[in-house]
């Protein structure tokens, strides 16, 4: 960075607030009131890999690129007209002149205030480089030398692009700043500080939040990745426990009384979101889980940095749990709202924190959101990355989406992207996984071809005996129930009709790789993980819930389904509090509607599931919890 520039920015004042421009945790700034975009001259310092608020919000109104300040200052100075030109260049070599000379009239050297002021920016550059790196001015390097903000090359495959993880701003995007503006009309009293933030948009209906008795510390780690863990304080502790003895109960009173106290408590909020989500009321569940969220955004670590897809979570320790399904429930509420790569960004944040044993099973779910959302080179690269350790090509949703991913590149590009490729990618995919043709037409209600209706290799295999072809089976089903929109447009089943045909003389024949695929479907899938289990659970298509192994419905809960099994720091204190435990009450709701034992409810859980939600529904019908939610403010 040259001196001068440096020194304009210096004497302007506005090296401070342009650092705090800079996107991380501990930046503040006032919602919502309107303020006018201040220029960003920052943005001579580095480039622009994270953008600030502001800057996400002039994306979102007008997709063309800015230019930066300077440039914008050297355009107006060039609109000046032809006589200014001559006047001013010739007062800028008089004061380049007598910036070298000794003032006269005070006697002091203008060379020993150039130097103080070289140290002052010296200094100022010095806590600039230990805060964020060094970074090159843009005029200094070569336009093509410099990374665009979304190269592959200069960003983890998990990383959080930040620009693109906000929700409000790709709703904003898509319909317009003004018809998204949800928080302009607030009024004084409710304009408050509140704390930038990655994934969660704040609220300024939302109580301010102080100490969260949320904390998070980083653990000592070898290699590149950054291990850290989240922590209660004493009196988040106490407070958690009278969150599990509000379970005990099942009252949703007694968790409105904690978040009365408390209105950030995150279990709390999680509980009350799911009891919203099963009446109906979407927008106010994703409300609760949000700040959830947020909770935890404003606690991270100081090195906890999303954008780098390298900070990693262990799902066995009990306080990490609640930030993991947090972040699930978030990804399912933001794809209904129609915000794909929202939806696409939060899915990477959640398989990053655990990439190994994928607590959630985001990978699941990341395919059809990539293809949600156009992101199709990512799609690729995960896929390209991944399928040698994780054998991804096993996975019936990578199977079928990369085959139509092929599918959908010829679609975009016919003469670069031959259709004979997807049409034989979509062959070695059915192949593999025969049985989905079926599945998918059934859940399209498309008609088969007669030929590939006799076709014996396209039925569904009977799986009651062999629990690897029952996981193929729940698998598969999984991923009709969620991407089946995907395959809906009638030259998607046209081509994979003909794919189907293509592959149908390798099952009439003796193909080696035929009877390969069976043998994998037949012996390597023996057993449900507890990832797939939870990701069922959460995901809720009765369909696959219908699929789980026997027992698993029992464990399936809102706070904690299907927990690993390691101890926690609160087992004692359960094991040791006063209230006693009330399973009978949900027996009871069971044997109301004809269930009798709970071993039953896996002959029938979606049955059971369903009158549960009809239950609860009646109950806020008739006014009673309703009716003591709504008296609640969280002030």
């Amino acid at each position: 960075m040259s001196s001068r520039a440096a020194k304009r920015l210096l004497k302007g004042g506005s090296l401070g607030a342009a650092a705090g421009d800079a996107p991380t945790d501990e930046t503040e700034s006032v919602m919502p009131v309107e303020r006018p975009t201040k220029p960003n001259l920052f943005a001579m310092l580095a480039d622009d890999d994270e953008p600030t608020e502001d800057q996400q919000e002039e994306q979102a109104e007008d997709e063309a690129q800015s230019l930066p300040t300077a440039a914008k200052a050297a355009k107006k100075k060039k609109k000046k007209g032809k006589g200014q030109k001559t006047s001013t260049s010739s007062e800028t070599a008089a004061d380049e002149a007598s910036a070298d000379t000794p003032s006269k009239a005070t006697g002091t050297p203008s060379k020993s205030k150039e130097a103080g002021d070289e140290d002052e920016i010296d200094r100022a550059m010095k806590e600039i480089a230990q805060k964020y790196g060094e970074m090159a001015v843009a005029g200094d390097v070569p336009a093509a030398a410099l990374p665009t903000a979304g190269s592959a090359s200069t960003k983890s495959l998990l990383g959080v692009e930040r620009r693109f993880a906000s929700a409000d701003l790709e709703m904003k995007r898509m319909f317009g700043a003004e018809a998204m503006r949800r928080d302009a009309a607030a009024p004084p009293s409710h304009r408050r500080v509140v704390r930038k933030t990655v994934i969660s948009t704040p609220r300024v209906q939302w109580p301010p939040i102080a100490r969260a008795g949320i904390h998070m510390e980083q653990l000592p780690s070898a290699g590149a990745d950054s291990v850290f863990q989240i922590t209660h304080s004493q009196s988040y502790q106490s407070l958690e426990m009278q969150y599990f003895r509000a379970l005990q109960t099942l009252d949703p009173a007694a968790f409105s009384v904690i978040l009365h106290q408390y209105p950030y408590h995150v279990n709390s909020l999680l509980q009350f979101s799911e009891i919203y989500r099963m009446n109906g009321d979407m927008q106010t569940a994703h409300d609760f889980v949000e700040r959830a969220i947020y909770c935890f955004e404003i606690n991270f670590h100081p090195l906890f940095n999303p954008a780098l897809g390298t900070c990693r979570l262990s799902y066995n320790h009990y306080e990490n749990r609640a930030l993991f399904l947090a972040l699930f429930r978030h990804v399912t509420f933001v794809g209904q709202r129609g915000c794909w790569r929202a939806a696409l960004e939060g899915a990477k944040f959640l398989l990053s924190l655990s990439p190994d044993d994928d607590a959630l099973g985001a990978l699941l779910l990341i395919d059809y959101l990539a293809l949600r959302s156009g992101e199709y080179a990512f799609l690729e690269r995960l896929y390209t990355e991944w399928e040698g350790p994780r054998n991804l090509r096993w996975l019936p949703n990578f199977a079928l989406s990369m085959a139509l991913l092929q599918f959908l590149r010829h679609r975009e590009a016919p003469e670069t992207h031959e259709r004979s490729r997807a049409v034989a990618a979509m062959a070695d995919a059915l192949i593999r996984f025969p049985e989905a043709l079926r599945i998918i037409c059934e859940k399209l209600d498309a008609t088969l071809r007669p030929r590939l209706a006799a076709a014996r290799c396209f039925a569904v295999a009977p799986h009651e005996t062999n629990a690897s072809l029952r996981s193929v089976r729940l698998l598969t089903v999984l991923y009709a129930e969620r991407c089946h929109t995907l395959w809906k447009s009638v030259d998607i089943v046209d081509w994979m009709m003909d794919a189907a045909e293509l592959a149908l003389p390798r099952f009439e024949g003796a193909d080696a790789e035929v009877a390969r695929c069976k043998e994998w479907r037949e012996t390597k899938f023996s057993g449900v993980p507890l990832s797939i289990q939870r990701h069922v659970a959460l995901s809720d298509f009765p369909a696959a819930l219908a699929l789980l192994p026997a027992g698993a419905v029992e464990r399936i809960s809102v706070h904690n389904p299907m927990p690993p099994d390691v101890p926690s720091t609160y087992d004692e204190k359960i094991a040791a509090q006063p209230v006693a435990a009330a399973p009978g009450f949900l027996d009871a709701l069971i044997n109301s509607f004809g269930f009798g034992t709970a071993d039953r409810i896996a002959r029938a859980p979606g049955d059971a599931l369903a009158n549960l939600r009809e239950l609860l529904g009646d109950l806020f019908q008739e006014g009673g919890a309703e009716e003591e939610l709504e008296e609640i403010e969280f002030d």
